[in-house]
């Protein structure tokens, strides 16, 4: 349970489940309710096709991901900040052409904890986070799943976990007024 009522009524609102098929990695299968009514999308993971995480030439994966059926294509977001005009141009007519949703994933490491301790750390991983959130805007990419509540596999201090929450509660707080 979350102490802000407002982090509370969007989460009675908005429920998002990520359930990945592991094998291969090939499927991740989204379920959303918004407002009680189901919504279904299944995207493939350009890491399937292609051996670096960052990956390059999107469209032509997006044209596969079609192919194969898939109605989303997902990409790890270190790459979105550092893409020039032509490529982001050149995957919103692939998405457009395609009928394809990109979904961007990833998960933090410790100098982008929103959840941290250090207000300083959990400060600047706000600032990245709102960042990315901008880079995502201009493929028009509204999809971020992944590790992005804290950092990848930080179980540090376990007796701390609610002012983690907490922590984390009030930095997606304030990237959800970005976004």
């Amino acid at each position: 349970s979350v102490s802000d009522p407002t982090v509370s009524s969007l989460a009675q609102r908005y429920t998002v489940t990520f359930l990945r098929r592991h094998t291969n990695n090939v499927i991740t299968s989204i379920q959303a309710t918004m407002n009680g009514k189901e919504i279904y999308s299944y995207a493939g993971s350009v890491g399937y096709w292609n051996k670096d995480w960052e990956g390059k030439d999107y469209p032509k994966y997006i044209e596969r991901a079609r192919k194969c059926g898939f109605d989303g294509l997902e990409i790890f977001y270190g790459r979105t900040l550092e893409m020039d005009d032509k490529e982001v141009a050149d995957i919103k007519a692939a998405c457009k052409a395609n009928d394809i949703e990109m979904y961007i994933s990833g998960g933090y490491g410790r100098d982008l904890d929103i959840s941290s301790l250090d207000e300083d750390v959990r400060k600047n991983a706000v600032k990245k986070s709102i960042e990315l959130a901008h880079a995502f805007n201009r493929i028009d990419a509204h999809n971020f799943s992944g590790i992005n509540y804290g950092a990848w596999c930080n179980f540090d201090n376990p007796d701390k976990k609610d002012k983690l929450f907490e922590q984390s509660a009030k930095s997606l707080k304030e990237i959800g007024k970005v976004c």
